[in-house]
């Protein structure tokens, strides 16, 4: 088993005085760590947050490293797990096959606690150095906030490159999403773009 990982953590201890008198100590956090569990075949990522956000967009903002004592300032925690298999299916096509898991939680609100559940299938062509190039990919969350509605979003995409030069490639994308983020009853979306 191959590991390799990083973490990173900081304190900030404010106190005040004169009108408010106390003292809060903000947390910052950024962790990860992946894992090979069968050789060039299934792996895992886990990563860790806590930062400082906004709890409203509406609401008071002051930067990340500003002293002043601001309500609309949370802690927010996030904990994600990812496991997935990836290989080449006939030497001709790349797979990827993953599923995640993650949950989010907010110091002194809830407004930014949730859970949150997906898995995608992405495929492509697994000749580097051809003149073209294709991809497809599938994708599936569910967003469970505490203080407001459960959401899905669906969404199935393709591209194809074409590669005249090393150093020119042209793309198209295309596909469909569908979602209930806005409304209630699940609307579908086309995508497309090029590059």
């Amino acid at each position: 088993t191959l590991f390799r990982s990083s973490l990173a953590y900081a304190a900030t201890l404010q106190r005040h005085s004169k009108e408010y008198d106390g003292q809060n100590v903000q947390n910052q956090l950024n962790g990860t760590l992946s894992a090979e569990l069968l050789e060039r075949l299934a792996y895992v990522d886990v990563s860790a947050n806590v930062s400082q956000q906004a709890a409203s967009a509406y609401g008071q903002q002051s930067t990340a490293d500003s002293t002043v004592d601001n309500p609309n300032r949370i802690e927010v925690g996030t904990l994600s797990i990812s496991p997935y298999v990836r290989g080449v299916l006939g030497s001709a096509v790349n797979y990827e096959l993953r599923a995640t898991a993650a949950g989010t939680n907010g110091r002194r609100s809830i407004a930014a606690d949730s859970t949150s559940l997906g898995s995608s299938l992405a495929l492509s062509s697994a000749f580097p150095g051809r003149l073209i190039g294709w991809g497809l990919t599938a994708t599936h969350q569910t967003l469970d906030y505490r203080a407001g509605r459960e959401t899905t979003n669906d969404r199935v995409s393709g591209s194809v490159s074409f590669y005249p030069d090393p150093d020119l490639s042209f793309n198209l994308t295309g596909g469909q999403e569908s979602n209930d983020i806005a409304n209630l009853d699940k609307r579908r979306y086309d995508n497309w773009g090029g590059g």
